[in-house]
């Protein structure tokens, strides 16, 4: 998803997590693909307009993008798995 839908995605979990709540949430890892299939809108997002990922919206997330986006929360455990897949465990404080 665009970045401005991720923040508004991560700012609805704050907002439905209740106090001490969890909340766990993945990105993917950098992908190659074919840049004959996407175009590259302006926040990095890709727009496949060819292939099997017609249509779909996709967005590499970096380590510091993702920290900034989860910074309300405590990350109790950010891992990165060997094929760049990323998981945090977060919880709200308040």
């Amino acid at each position: 998803m665009p970045l401005v839908h991720a923040r508004q995605v991560i700012q609805e979990i704050y907002k439905v997590l209740r106090p001490k709540g969890i909340a766990w949430l993945t990105f993917d890892g950098n992908e190659p693909e074919d840049p004959q299939n996407f175009v590259r809108l302006e926040d990095g997002t890709r727009f496949y307009q060819k292939g099997p990922r017609k249509g779909m919206l996709w967005r590499y997330f970096t380590d510091e993008e993702i920290l900034k986006l989860v910074r309300d929360f405590t990350v109790l455990k950010f891992e990165i798995r060997k094929d760049g897949q990323r998981s945090l465990w977060l919880r709200k404080d308040s």
